[in-house]
Parts: C-alpha cells; sequence; structure tokens
C-alpha cells in the first residue's frame, strides 16, 4: 500500500493520472494498492476493500480506480465498486470497495457550468404593404 501526492505520481509510482473530466480538484491522497501471487506476478483482478480518511470531503465527490496501465481513471460506481461508512463512522472517512486492484482517489465535482443565456428573440418583419 502507498499513498502520495496526485502532482507527485510520476516520480513515486512511474506514471502519470489525468484529472476526471468534469472534476476541479483532488481531495487527499491517491492510493495504490500492489498485490503479488506466489511465482511474484502482479495480482489487480481481486476484490479490495479499505478505508480513507478525507478531511475536506464534504458530499459532491467521485473515486475513480486507475488501471495499472492506464493514466485515465474509470469511475468506481461505473466499474462495479462502490464507498460507504466506515466501520467507525465518520463524516471524513469513506470505505472503499472495489472488484480490482490498482490506483484510487478521490475527486471534488467541478461547479456546473451555468447555461447559456438564450438569445433575444429578433422582431418579425412587418409585411410590406402592397
Amino acid at each position: 500500500v502507498m499513498t502520495t501526492d496526485f502532482s507527485s505520481m510520476q516520480t513515486d509510482v512511474g506514471r502519470t493520472l489525468n484529472m476526471p473530466s468534469g472534476h476541479t480538484e483532488v481531495l487527499g491522497h491517491i492510493v495504490t494498492l500492489v498485490r503479488f501471487d506466489a511465482s511474484g506476478g502482479s495480482v489487480t483482478e481481486e476484490n479490495v476493500e479499505f478505508e480513507m480518511t478525507i478531511p475536506n470531503i464534504g458530499s459532491g465527490y467521485s473515486v475513480f480506480r486507475y488501471p495499472d496501465t492506464s493514466s485515465d481513471g474509470t469511475e468506481l460506481l461505473a466499474d462495479g465498486g462502490s464507498t460507504g461508512s466506515c466501520a467507525s463512522p465518520s463524516p471524513t472517512c469513506i470505505s472503499v470497495t472495489s472488484l480490482r486492484t490498482s490506483s484510487f482517489g478521490v475527486f471534488a465535482a467541478g461547479a456546473s457550468s451555468s447555461p447559456s443565456p438564450s438569445p433575444s428573440p429578433s422582431p418579425s418583419p412587418s409585411p410590406s404593404p402592397s
């Protein structure tokens, strides 16, 4: 298990991560879980559950899983994973369950953009006298 800053992933883990579309900031550290089988091979297709304490988590967040071979994350819920309350409930703690081992990050949802103003209707031309 390794935790690192989002901006330090290249140095600490050897790869960069892309900010998920529609999200504005990383909340806390990136958690990277690496497991090996008896032969020393990497195990990625196994369930994992862990807890994260994120002091500034708030309510508008998403957890993303970054596969070992990609800089682009997949939203955990869309990937079959889930989040929930920790064993010792706390407003700053979330439980993360995933079907796969890899790197995980919690991101603040981006501010929704306001819709563009509607164009003003243009006046209809008056019929010309005949």
